[in-house]
């Protein structure tokens, strides 16, 4: 068994002595929530033998990090959702004393269960069928144990409707207990503030109270790595500048400021172990296709991102670009840069989460922070609802101060993070200090890279729903208004 670090124990004996109230934990990224979760689960297993632990994790990446942990450093079988066969699945899963499973497969569970359809794999109930309240094959195995703990890592996922009503229903009886982790206790609903205040009352009464939180600021850099934030601004000008009028569009459309901004960065970073992150698809295979990077957009097949996720960790490809899919329960303790080129509207539990990805340290890692540091960037769009966003976001980061510089200042001999190597001399020949200068050839393929840019932007801006007539979107607020309402109504459909 792993020894436990003292603010970890200090969370375990939290949990402990809050039975059998529901409970959540809150820790910064990187500061070893599966390891807590796996002392928690341990713990309860050897007061109940009888028991049976359900660990719900966002993606299957936290699945995998969740069944490593428990192998590697407590000597615990997983049970893990949808790695085993139709015939092997009833026999594991009835015998199985922790289950690992997505919030995704519990609901589609769920609703297989409802509509009374054959399921994927044989279930604990006679003739493999299930009741509507049990929803499932992992659900029907929680409820027939005689003590039951489920752990919802990620829980700011809790109070999602579907979510919410799934665990509510499995929470019905009184043997069983829900204990949350997250390192963002917080969702975009338009209330002023969801976290929980100093007495540890939360918004969501499922959750129960938080009974043990600790801060970025407290724990770096002993156990996490500090990071450097800096706030790109990026003026808008050419053909952007009559596009951006509408008023979501800056918020999801990446400007030829921030390509020129781009390049420079890839140039200044092009050794260091570097992850783009970006709004949409179609900008994650843009900048693919443009720079040569691998593309993470949901539409790879799970073993290749998982192929790919390991060879990004042993700095085997050095660099990545991703949609929402890396934003949690991703574990690079080698990173060294972040660069944020879009982000979902003004989401504070985006930009802690992301931020997380830099927070983790490793052997190589900490040697380079002691001699550079490591850096967090995200480009904003100057004087537009995405810089009004952007301050929304990072003024959310406990601990953290974020630098705030021009584009333009990143750009030649003096720059803030340096000048930029000759790292696109195949692609376009360009004298030092001034990615401009090029010969008519090269000339031609950034303009035709610049219609590109400026075609997705349209294409982006066009898939937009609807604004409400006379709202210029200016206003932060009324932007999360807007946005709440939207969801309100795809809810109510």
């Amino acid at each position: 068994m792993r020894s436990l670090r003292a603010y970890q124990k200090a969370a375990v004996d939290a949990v402990g002595e809050a039975l059998p109230e529901n409970c959540c934990v809150v820790l910064p990224c990187g500061a070893g929530k599966t390891r807590v979760g796996a002392a928690i689960a341990t713990e309860f297993l050897a007061a109940n033998p009888a028991g049976c632990v359900v660990v719900l994790c966002l993606r299957r990446e936290g699945v995998r990090q969740w069944s490593r942990e428990l192998q590697e450093n407590w000597e615990a079988a997983a049970y893990e959702a949808g790695r085993h066969s139709p015939g092997e699945h009833g026999e594991l899963l009835r015998s199985a004393k922790i289950v690992l499973v997505t919030y995704h497969r519990m609901l589609s569970e769920r609703r297989r269960a409802a509509k009374k359809l054959p399921c994927e794999e044989d279930g604990i109930g006679e003739g493999g069928s299930f009741d509507e309240g049990a929803g499932g094959s992992i659900a029907a195995r929680f409820r027939a144990a005689a003590q039951g703990l489920l752990i919802a890592d990620e829980c700011h996922m809790v109070p999602a409707p579907k979510i919410g009503d799934l665990l509510k229903n499995l929470l019905a009886q009184k043997t069983k207990r829900l204990v949350g982790l997250t390192a963002t206790l917080l969702r975009e609903s338009g209330a002023p503030s969801e976290a929980s205040d100093e007495g540890g009352e939360v918004p969501w009464p499922l959750l129960g109270r938080c009974v043990f939180r600790e801060t970025f600021a407290a724990l770096a850099p002993t156990y996490l790595a500090p990071v450097r934030c800096v706030e790109v601004s990026v003026p808008v000008a050419g053909p952007w500048r009559k596009l951006f009028k509408q008023p979501l569009t800056p918020a999801v459309c990446l400007s030829g400021g921030k390509w020129t901004v781009l390049e420079h960065l890839l140039a200044k970073h092009a050794d260091d172990s570097l992850l783009i992150t970006v709004e949409r698809c179609e900008q994650a295979r843009l900048i693919a296709t443009m720079f040569g990077i691998i593309p993470l957009d949901g539409s790879v097949p799970a073993a290749q991102t998982k192929e790919y996720l390991e060879r990004f960790r042993q700095r085997k490809i050095l660099a990545l670009v991703a949609t929402h899919v890396l934003d949690d329960s991703a574990d690079f303790p080698e990173l060294s840069v972040m660069i944020q080129m879009g982000g979902h509207f003004a989401s504070r539990r985006q930009e802690q989460q992301r931020l997380g990805r830099l927070l983790r340290w490793g052997p190589a890692k900490r040697q380079r922070w002691e001699a550079n540091g490591d850096t967090w960037l995200k480009d904003e769009q100057k004087d537009t609802v995405e810089a009004d966003m952007s301050r929304h976001r990072t003024e959310s980061v406990p601990g953290v101060e974020y630098e705030r510089v021009s584009g333009n200042s990143l750009m030649g001999p003096g720059s803030v993070l340096g000048d930029g190597s000759s790292y696109y001399t195949d692609l376009f020949p360009v004298k030092k200090h001034c990615m401009h200068e090029v010969g008519p050839e090269d000339q031609a393929k950034l303009n035709d890279n610049l219609e590109k840019c400026v075609s997705l932007s349209e294409r982006v801006a066009n898939s937009l729903p609807g604004w409400r007539p006379g709202s210029n979107g200016s206003n932060i607020d009324e932007v999360r208004k807007w946005l709440q309402e939207k969801c309100d109504v795809e809810e109510a459909g």
